[in-house]
Order: C-alpha cells, then sequence, then structure tokens
C-alpha cells in the first residue's frame, strides 16, 4: 500500500508502518521534512484545520449497532470498517473529482464477500446526479456522517 500525506496527519509512525509496510525510521523522516515545510508555510499563510478521517471513523464506529472491526487488511488493501453485513469506506470528503478512489476501494475490497453492504461514509458529500447514479449504480450506498443515508 503507498503512503498518503494525510496518513502523517492521521496515524501514529507504527500505525502506517503496519498499513503501508513501510520503516518507521522513513516515516519519522518525511514526518519531519512535512513539518519542516509546513513551518515554512505557516509564515505566508494560515493552516485550515479539517476533521481527519480517523477522527470521522471513530465517531462513526460508535454509532454501529452490531459488531465491528476496524482496518481489517485484505490482499487488496485496509477496509476501514467491516461488520458482518457492510463494509465501511471512510473519507473526510467525497465529490466528484475524488469519488474514483473510494469507489475503487470500496469494489477492491469487497470482491470475495457474498452479500455485503458496500457504503462510502464522508462528513461531505458534493455530487453531481449523473456521479451519484453511477456510484449507486455499483452497488454502492453513500453516508454523509453526521448526515444521512444518501
Amino acid at each position: 500500500m503507498e503512503l498518503q500525506l494525510d496518513m502523517l496527519y492521521t496515524y501514529t509512525d507504527n500505525e502506517i508502518s503496519n498499513i503501508t509496510g513501510i520503516s518507521e525510521r522513513t516515516i519519522r523522516d518525511w514526518r519531519k521534512m512535512m513539518n519542516e515545510l509546513e513551518t515554512a508555510e505557516i509564515r505566508t499563510k494560515p493552516v485550515l484545520r479539517v476533521s481527519s478521517e480517523k477522527e470521522i471513523q471513530s465517531r462513526f464506529v460508535e454509532t454501529l449497532n452490531e459488531p465491528y472491526q476496524q482496518y481489517v487488511r485484505t490482499k487488496y488493501g485496509i477496509i476501514d470498517v467491516l461488520t458482518d453485513s457492510t463494509l465501511y469506506e471512510v473519507k473526510v470528503t467525497v465529490k466528484n473529482s475524488t469519488i474514483q478512489r473510494p469507489v475503487g476501494q470500496v469494489l477492491l475490497y469487497s470482491i470475495g464477500m457474498k452479500d455485503i453492504n458496500k457504503v462510502i461514509v464522508a462528513k461531505s458529500i458534493v455530487l453531481s446526479d449523473y456521479i451519484r447514479e453511477a456510484v449507486n449504480s455499483f452497488g454502492i450506498r453513500l453516508l454523509e456522517f453526521p448526515g444521512t443515508l444518501i
């Protein structure tokens, strides 16, 4: 699995290493480099803090009424949240330009899982009607959290 830059803000070095297989030393070096870059940017512009996927996921699992597992490793990647009936992929925001990644993740992760519901959970979902229809055609539901199932 590849390292996504937002992982440096969301997970500990150990968690990233477990998820990606990248050494903790390398992750610490990357984190140090990113901190130096951020410090340089702070001097020129303010930094806007948004919720992370990990924060959203932590709040989301508290609302589940059935047993769940988090960060379930498959040969295709890591499922954010899995229950007996549903696979959840958590994102901060989903929009037309970013929907391909979570759709691909859900479809890959669900290979070989019979009768599994597929849901993309995000704090904000802003999709055109035709993209929303395309996502639904794959049997994937969208859940704005906190919010409603779309």
